[in-house]
């Protein structure tokens, strides 16, 4: 059993507003297990969730879209069974059938080969989140965010988040997180990636990793379901 808005809520961690569609359920001893990687193999990260009321199994979730459709039809607790290759999800009025994937049309999701540190770390409070979330729908029209060193007008470092395509002649908003000390790094991501990450996980805080490699790293822990991302930064500047 498994209360639907918290199965809701593990699907987006992944789903991130239609970017993957394809992934694998891995359940162990109670713990769900979800990788997954952009169609471009840009953004990767894993899934994590405790007390997950199903016996040991991979599931190959082929359309995550239709899953989503179909589980809106339930109502508060539902609950979970795999039998004959289908995910049978039921709460006291639906009965409903979702017919799982053979495991090879899932994406094979590589491990991350992570740099020995990162220059910029950030503690992302839950005004950053929204604040960032905020910036993004004010400029909607681009998928460009050039990070970078900055200051206060007191001369205390801070982080840059400019979002808005890298272009003289275009609508551009800045938001400055301040940091401990300064750094010297300027890279550009997909804003739409870290919108969606943020989104997802916007009930708790989190923490922002940077390497000037770029290489960005998003971690998120809301106690029984943990979240890390991997966004590679954009080849153009």
């Amino acid at each position: 059993m498994i209360n639907k808005s918290i199965l809701q809520s593990i699907i987006s961690k992944y789903y991130l507003n239609g970017t993957i569609e394809t992934v694998k359920w891995e359940i162990e001893n109670n713990v769900l297990t979800i990788k997954f990687i952009s169609p471009i193999k840009d953004m990767a990260g894993q899934i994590t969730h405790a007390g997950f009321d199903l016996a040991d199994n991979e599931l190959a979730i082929y359309n995550t879209s239709q899953l989503n459709k179909l589980l809106s039809t339930t109502l508060g607790d539902i609950m979970l069974e795999v039998s004959q290759n289908k995910l049978l999800i039921s709460d006291s009025q639906f009965a409903i059938n979702y017919a799982l994937a053979d495991s090879l049309l899932v994406p094979k999701v590589p491990d991350i080969n992570e740099p020995d540190s990162y220059e910029v770390k950030i503690d992302l409070t839950r005004d950053h989140i929204d604040a960032i979330i905020k910036a993004k729908g004010a400029v909607s029209d681009t998928d460009h965010v050039n990070i970078k060193n900055g200051a206060t007008i007191d001369m205390d470092p801070t982080i840059d988040f400019i979002i808005g395509d890298n272009v003289e002649h275009s609508n551009k908003i800045t938001y400055s997180i301040p940091i401990s000390k300064q750094v010297v790094i300027d890279l550009p991501f997909n804003v739409n990636y870290i919108k969606d990450i943020l989104v997802a996980n916007k009930e708790c805080g989190g923490m922002m990793y940077i390497s000037e490699v770029g290489l960005m790293k998003l971690e998120f822990d809301n106690g029984s379901t943990k979240s890390t991302y991997f966004v590679v930064g954009k080849s153009e500047m």
